[in-house]
Order: structure tokens, then C-alpha cells, then sequence
């Protein structure tokens, strides 16, 4: 044991020699180590989402596939379906305990004479099983049992009743109606790693739902079920697919019809392929990313490491000669080695899960979720990453400890570095080699995700975004009083261009499935409808190429503009073409005449051709159809305001009117640009993530070459004496010192431009609208890769030339 403290006590002198150097390599790995701890985390929790619900495992959901004319329609899977499902289940599938259903809808909370917007879901008392909160107070099963009782998460509790809820009542008004509810218990807020989100829980109530909205028709109801343990199985997801689907009611429109599947829970917002309507799923290809660059960062840190203390324990090799004539067995050199290399590791490991736990926080709200660290169930998780730190321990001194101690004591104390990482430097090189591919790499793959997240927000979409504010239409009752004295108060509020009531205003999502047919179309074509009204195209400055005629939109029914993208799927050779005739709803009528009404032959004129717009987040491969039109005040949802100047002073006076004219409705104004924002949130995020992650890549990589060159200009001392003994000039030394470190690094680069290159092909396609990043700024890494590589050289060319070659061969 003696020899072993000595062995480190000699390491401690040598690291405060090199402290500069050993700090670096500690300090990046551990930078590493809790960066990829939070990305693998943060991975962790998206793929198990809803994990905190006990039986889990056991906890499947239902997803709708419409489709029309046998094609699947637009929507793709979706994870609501047709209500009437849920009470078909139970008899025909023994395997089936318990069933689920959530109905959400908006109703408008009164509380004490003031109004608030409030997301109800209509559900079942088996709700308090099968997804159980954290109980803050009362009971949710008998709450759920009871007609008039609600439970209220802890955000709505506070924001109604400022926290004291339980037992105080409140009345909802769903649509015309108004109903009174008794608060029967309190949760906990959903979990953010949660495909739910929930508000308020009221039970289920067939009455309300049909009188209010469409009750239980297509797409509109959450149903989850829980099986027997085992039960789940490729043949019982086919059998349930064929009886479930085969007891459907007939499609809502001619040549429609639905398939019913089933999935798990677990993982929902990861791995599942229905779109969901409360919490989005996870962006895959971004998350796949960010764990890529943090395992490049790890690599990259362990190189560091590998390259830094095996250039310090070459100094040792005489030590290692004296040890060995002394006594010291092989194995315990090999050993010493072995330990050394793991106890640092696992130091930086440890310093990595303190600095994580710091960092939790920043990386929550870049996620959108908790990421916890050291809390007890990431205990196994933990355990796993040492149990990873001391392999790169052991790799990291293998190499060094293997050679060492086949070597005999007189090659060690007469004999140069090249008894240990061979002649001609491979080793030395590959390692240059492999940090400037991982720099090069890195610095490519992050500015093309930033450059793709980028142009998702700032990307002309064919319409105004600057300057362009939205309020949120208010109640039904008092939609007359929005479109008629509020609009014209706001028109004469100075810095208001125009204004305009809206159907559906751009981001987020406001369509109708529709499908629609020329005369000359045998079957319909599915389409995406936005019932937007007259004035949409001009308040959004959206470019007309083509316009029928110069009657006034407000005057005319049913008429349609198509953008230049939706002309194909009709046939139409050219906007011209297009003016002036009639798509037609649904398929053709058994008599085959065209009629106009509410009928299956029900036809819009189209009146103009626009260029393409971008006004929504669906991702659309249907034509879209915009509805010009006016329409009845229950339609109108937004209003649109375009602002020209100081915007402060435009969006006051429009609180002020509002809160005039409704004075019990909550104002909800918003500026387009930073709508069409929010939808990217989550991506910004990531990318935000992922930028950090691939600066502390470069960094490291970059001191990586910086410490390759560190053990190069350490190793070749002798060497660049002797050199300079038989005349070489400072040039000469400082040309072979850059062309020995530099073409490692340019090889490199270059290598790794066409594997970089087809992987971000490769992730591009996984973007509906790719902007690929110019061919001239992969050149341009490379050689900026070398600059830096060449400027932090300076340093150590600057040093060898200040030795003298006298003293170095002597002391060598």
C-alpha cells in the first residue's frame, strides 16, 4: 500500500507543476459529465412521460384514423375519438378492467362577479384510479360521482378562489347555458412530463355536452382503458383494432370512415404517432440531436483527459525505471496507473452531478419540464453514469499502463516517448485527428439546427407579421358588440391602419376538413378550409395574383380564394384558369344535377388566386381553401389590428375600450410575430440547449488540440534541440511544428465534412420546410478550425524557441 501513496503523492507534485493543464481536463470533463447528465435526464423523462401514474404499464389510449375516399385524410392518427366507443369496450374484451374518458371544453367561470376563461374536462370517477393526482384536499372519486361537484387543480384554485376552494361554489356557463358547481376537491397540478393537462374535472354530463357542443361525435373524446396484466399483445391490438372499428357509426360525410388502434401510455409524448390536443408530443429529431452533441462533448472531454495525463506520465518514465528497480512489480505499476485515471474520472464525474444540480434549473426552463437530479429515484441512473466514468477511467489509462509495463527498466531510462505511443506518433495524430473532426462536426450540426430553427420564426410566410395585433373575440352573447361598436372605437384609436373581425386569424390552428371537387372530378379532394372572412387577405397584405372581379367580398356568399400550391389538386393550369368556377362539397348527387344550399352538391365560386401562404402550424400535404365570405357574428374569433408606429400607446387605448365594453371578460391581446413564435417555443429551447452544449463541445475540442500540442512540443524537446544545434532557424522550427500539428487538424476537418454533410441531409428531411445550410460555410468551418488551431500554437512555438538547445540536452 506504501508504494501506491507514494506512486500518488509523486502524481500530486507533477499536477501542481501542470496545474493549468490538469484543471482543464478536470473541469471540462466534468462539464461534460453534467451537461450529457441533464440531456440523458431530460431524454429519460420525455420517453417515460406519464410515468408517475401508478400501473403505467398497464395504461393504453385510443387513437382515430379518418379516412376519405380510402385515403387517410389530413388530420393523420389522432388520439381523440368517437365517445360512443367507450361503453362497447368492456363487453367485448374480458382483458379490459377499467375505462377512461376525458372531454375537455371551454366554459366561462363566474366567481364573485368576475369572469374567467376556464378549460373544463367532463370525466368519469375512475379518473381518480386510473390517473391519480397528489390530494390537496376533499375527495375526488365522490366529487366525480356527484353531478354538481368540480375538482380544481392547485393553478385554478388559486386563480379562482386565491387557494381557499374546497366547498365554494362557482357557475359555468357553456354556451347560453349556466350551470352551478360546488368545489369538491383540490390536486396537485399535472405532472409536466404528462400528455394530459388538466384544469378542472367535472363528471361526465351527456346533457350538457350535447346541448352545448358536439357530445360525443368524431374526434372529441380522450378514452384510455387499463388491461389485465399481460394482456397486451400484437393480436389483441389487431383484435381490438377490427371489433372496435367495425362498431363505429357511419363516417359523419360521404366516403369517410375511421380505423380504431390503441397504445400505450407510457412514452406517449415520445413514441406515440397520434397527434394529441393537450400537450404536444416531443420534437424526436431535435431531442435525438442534443443527445448527440452531448455524447461528442463526452468524447471529446475524455480525450482531453487521455491526451493531457498521458503526456504527463510520459514525464515519469524514468520514475516508472526506478520504481521498477526497486521492486515495483508490473502489475502494481499497471494498477497505480488504472486507479489514478478512475479516481479523477470519478472525481469530475462527482463535480459533473453537483454542477447538474445547479444547473437544473436553467435546463428546466429550456426544456419546459422539471429535470431533477439528485432526488432518490435517479439514484439507479447515477449509479450507471460512475459505473460509465470508470470505464472511461480504465480506457483512458489502459493504453499508457499496458505499454508500461511491458516495457523492461533500461528501454524505460534510455529510451524516449516513442517507447510508449510508438515512433511515428500515430497515436498523438489520431487523437489530433479525431478532435478536429468532433470540432468541425459540432460546429457544422449546430449551426444548422439554429439556422432551421431560425428560419421557422423569421421566414416570410406570405403574409404581414410586423405590426399586426390580435384580440381574442369575447363571449358569444356579446359578439354583436365586438364587430360592431368596439371595432369602430378601435378604427379611431390614432396608430390603427385598419382593423377587421376575423373568422380565423394565422397561428394557431383554425380550419374545417372539408372536401371538395371541380365538375370535371369524378371523386372529392380533401381539403383544409379556413373560414376567414372578407378582409383577411387585405389586412394581411397577402399578395392577389389573380381576382375575378372588383365586387366587394362582404357582398358575395360562398366564395373561396386558393393559393398558387392548392391550383394543382383542381386541375388548374393557371390562376387565370382557376377564377370563376365552382368546387363543389362532398361527391356528386345521385341525380347529377348542381344545386346550391346546404346539400351535398352545396358549390364556392372562387373569386381570386393568392401566393402561397404559411398561416398555420399544421403540417399540410391537401390543398387549402380560404373562405371569403362573411359570416355570422357566432363565427367571428379574433380581431385583427394593424399598427403603424408607437405600439405602446395603440394597444393601451384598446385595453381601455375593451375593459369599457366588457368589463367582466378577461382581455387577451397578442402581436402576430410573437404568436407565430410561440409555436416554435419549444424548438427555440431546444435549439437554444443545443448551441450551449455544442459551444462547450468546441471549447473543449478546441483545448484538446491546444493540449495535443502541449505533450507534442513536451515529448520533442530533445528532438527540436538537436535540430536547432545543426542549424535549424526559428522558421523552420515553427513551419514543422505547425505542419506536425496542423495537417492532423485539416485532415480531419476534411474528413469529416461528407459524413457531416450526409447527416444533416439525412436530419433535413425530417422538416416539412428546410432551409439547409449554404455548402460554402462547411468550407468555412474547416478553415476556421485551423486558424484557431494555428493561433493556439502560437504559444508553445513562441516557448520552444525561447529554450535553449544546451540546457535541454543536458537535462535530457
Amino acid at each position: 500500500m506504501g508504494h501506491y501513496f507514494s506512486f500518488f503523492r509523486a502524481s500530486l507534485r507533477l499536477w501542481r507543476r501542470h496545474f493549468i493543464g490538469v484543471f482543464i481536463a478536470l473541469a471540462g470533463l466534468a462539464v461534460a459529465f453534467a451537461v450529457a447528465t441533464i440531456a440523458l435526464f431530460y431524454s429519460y423523462d420525455t420517453m417515460r412521460s406519464d410515468s408517475w401514474m401508478p400501473n403505467v404499464e398497464r395504461l393504453y389510449r385510443l387513437n382515430e384514423q379518418m379516412y376519405i375516399n380510402g385515403q387517410p385524410s389530413m388530420f393523420g392518427r389522432w388520439a381523440r375519438v368517437h365517445g360512443e366507443l367507450a361503453p362497447r369496450i368492456q363487453p367485448n374484451f374480458s382483458e379490459v378492467e377499467e375505462t377512461l374518458r376525458l372531454k375537455d371544453m371551454t366554459a366561462t367561470a363566474m366567481v364573485d362577479g368576475n369572469s374567467f376563461s376556464l378549460e373544463v374536462q367532463f370525466t368519469d370517477p375512475s379518473f381518480a384510479e386510473l390517473a391519480p393526482h397528489p390530494l390537496l384536499a376533499g375527495n375526488v372519486a365522490a366529487a366525480l360521482r356527484d353531478p354538481r361537484s368540480i375538482v380544481l387543480t392547485r393553478r385554478q384554485a388559486e386563480r379562482l378562489f386565491a387557494g381557499d376552494a374546497l366547498r365554494r361554489t362557482l357557475d359555468l356557463a357553456f354556451g347560453d347555458k349556466t350551470y352551478s358547481y360546488r368545489v369538491g376537491a383540490v390536486i396537485e397540478n399535472t405532472p409536466l412530463n404528462s400528455q394530459l393537462e388538466i384544469d378542472a374535472l367535472v363528471p361526465w354530463d351527456e346533457g350538457i355536452m350535447a346541448a352545448t357542443d358536439d357530445g360525443n361525435a368524431f374526434g372529441s373524446v380522450f378514452i384510455f382503458v387499463r388491461l389485465a396484466p399481460g394482456a397486451y399483445s400484437d393480436s389483441f391490438a389487431e383484435r381490438f383494432n377490427k371489433v372496435m372499428t367495425a362498431s363505429l357509426p357511419p363516417g359523419f360525410m360521404t366516403g369517410s370512415s375511421f380505423d380504431i388502434g390503441i397504445e400505450p401510455v407510457l412514452g406517449a409524448r415520445f413514441f406515440s404517432k397520434s397527434a394529441n390536443a393537450q400537450r404536444p408530443k416531443a420534437d424526436g429529431t431535435l431531442l435525438l440531436s442534443l443527445l448527440i452533441l452531448a455524447g461528442v462533448l463526452l468524447l471529446a472531454a475524455c480525450m482531453n483527459s487521455i491526451s493531457l495525463f498521458t503526456a504527463l506520465n510520459l514525464l515519469r518514465l524514468r520514475e516508472v525505471a526506478v520504481r521498477r528497480i526497486l521492486g515495483a512489480g508490473r502489475l502494481h505499476l499497471a494498477g497505480a496507473f488504472l486507479f489514478e485515471s478512475i479516481m479523477l474520472v470519478a472525481l469530475a464525474y462527482g463535480l459533473g452531478i453537483l454542477l447538474a444540480s445547479d444547473l437544473q434549473s436553467v435546463a428546466s426552463d429550456l426544456g419546459g419540464v422539471p429535470i431533477p437530479v439528485l432526488v432518490p429515484e435517479r439514484l439507479p441512473l447515477l449509479l450507471w453514469g460512475l459505473l460509465v466514468a470508470a470505464c472511461i477511467g480504465l480506457l483512458g489509462a489502459f493504453f499508457l499502463a499496458a505499454r508500461a509495463a511491458r516495457l523492461k527498466p533500461q528501454d524505460l531510462l534510455h529510451g524516449t516517448q516513442n517507447s510508449i505511443v510508438s515512433s511515428r506518433n500515430l497515436f498523438r495524430q489520431v487523437l489530433v485527428a479525431m478532435q478536429a473532426m468532433a470540432v468541425v462536426g459540432t460546429i457544422i450540426g449546430a449551426a444548422q439546427i439554429l439556422y432551421q430553427v431560425h428560419d421557422y420564426v423569421t421566414r416570410d410566410r406570405g403574409f404581414r407579421m410586423d405590426g399586426v395585433l390580435m384580440v381574442t373575440a369575447p363571449a358569444r352573447e356579446r359578439l354583436a358588440l365586438f364587430q360592431g361598436s368596439f371595432l369602430e372605437q378601435v378604427k379611431a384609436i390614432p396608430g390603427v391602419a385598419r382593423a377587421s373581425a376575423s373568422g380565423h386569424s394565422p397561428f394557431p390552428n383554425g380550419v374545417w376538413m372539408s372536401s371538395l371537387r371541380t365538375t370535371d372530378m369524378p371523386l372529392t379532394q380533401p381539403v383544409w378550409m379556413r373560414p376567414v372572412g372578407p378582409d383577411y387577405i387585405d389586412a394581411l397584405d397577402i399578395k392577389v395574383v389573380a381576382r375575378l372581379d372588383d365586387s366587394d367580398w362582404h357582398e358575395r356568399t360562398a366564395i373561396v380564394a386558393l393559393p398558387r400550391s392548392s391550383l394543382k389538386a383542381f386541375g388548374f393550369a393557371s390562376p387565370e384558369a382557376a377564377l370563376g368556377q365552382l368546387l363543389f362539397a362532398d361527391n356528386r348527387p345521385e341525380d347529377g344535377k348542381e344545386v346550391e344550399g346546404d346539400t351535398p352538391g352545396f358549390s364556392y365560386r372562387i373569386v381570386a388566386v393568392t401566393e402561397n401562404v404559411t398561416d398555420t402550424s399544421y403540417s399540410v400535404d391537401e390543398p387549402m381553401v380560404y373562405y371569403l365570405a362573411s359570416f355570422d357574428n357566432q363565427a367571428v374569433q379574433d380581431m385583427l389590428i394593424i399598427v403603424d408606429g408607437d405600439q405602446q400607446p395603440v394597444t393601451d387605448a384598446i385595453s381601455a375600450a375593451w375593459h369599457a365594453s366588457f368589463p367582466d371578460d378577461e382581455l387577451t391581446l397578442e402581436w402576430l410575430r410573437e404568436r407565430v413564435a410561440g409555436t416554435q417555443k419549444n424548438n427555440v429551447n431546444m435549439a437554444k440547449a443545443i448551441g450551449f452544449v455544442s459551444a462547450c463541445c468546441a471549447v473543449l475540442c478546441l483545448a484538446g488540440l491546444y493540449g495535443m500540442a502541449s505533450h507534442w512540443a513536451t515529448t520533442r524537446r530533445r528532438e527540436l534541440a538537436l535540430r536547432r544545434v545543426l542549424g535549424a532557424g526559428g522558421r523552420d522550427i515553427a513551419r514543422l511544428f505547425l505542419v506536425k500539428m496542423l495537417l492532423p487538424v485539416l485532415a480531419g476537418g476534411l474528413v469529416s465534412l461528407v459524413p457531416v454533410w450526409l447527416l444533416m441531409q439525412e436530419w433535413l428531411t425530417r422538416m416539412r420546410e428546410q432551409a439547409p445550410l449554404p455548402l460554402a460555410l462547411y468550407g468555412l468551418a474547416v478553415v476556421l478550425v485551423v486558424l484557431i488551431a494555428a493561433g493556439l500554437l502560437v504559444g508553445h512555438i513562441r516557448r520552444i524557441l525561447r529554450l535553449r538547445p544546451a540546457s535541454v540536452l543536458y537535462h535530457e
